[in-house]
């Protein structure tokens, strides 16, 4: 009966490593994707020219259509999403969008920086950027 017992012990201890092992794999090695939701419907998903914004609908399935792509940065202001194309190239995509088409629609840019600022001022009276996102 002991014998029984440790031999089962040792299947399952088995069974638990191949498992895990599977996990690593998966999730870890295998998940090149790198999802970050950001805010609203919004979020980064790495694709073949680095990472891309996207917009999902429905939050059980979130995924969705591309808005931009690259996108090397994703900041916060107010009610906007601040996602930089470039190195002096943003984009402004609005929280309150109800689809991705609307968030397309709504979509303000391409700003420099300085320009960046200044629109900020008008739409929010602040400048400041909250960090969001993997980047």
């Amino acid at each position: 009966m002991a014998r029984a017992l440790q031999i089962l012990c040792k299947g399952i201890a088995a069974v638990a490593a191949v498992v895990g092992a599977w996990y690593i794999l998966a999730v870890g090695l295998l998940d090149e994707d790198n999802i970050t939701h950001l805010a609203g419907h919004y979020y980064t998903a790495g694709s073949d020219n680095g990472y891309a914004l996207h917009w999902y609908e429905n939050e059980s399935t979130p995924y969705g259509g591309t808005l931009l792509e690259p996108v090397y940065d994703t900041r916060m202001s107010g009610k906007y999403l601040v996602a930089r194309a470039g190195v002096d190239f943003y984009f402004l995509y609005p929280l309150s969008a109800t689809s991705q088409e609307d968030a397309s629609r709504q979509r303000r840019g391409p700003f420099l920086k300085e320009e960046l600022n200044q629109k900020l001022l008008q739409l929010t009276a602040d400048t400041v950027l909250r960090q969001v996102g993997p980047f």
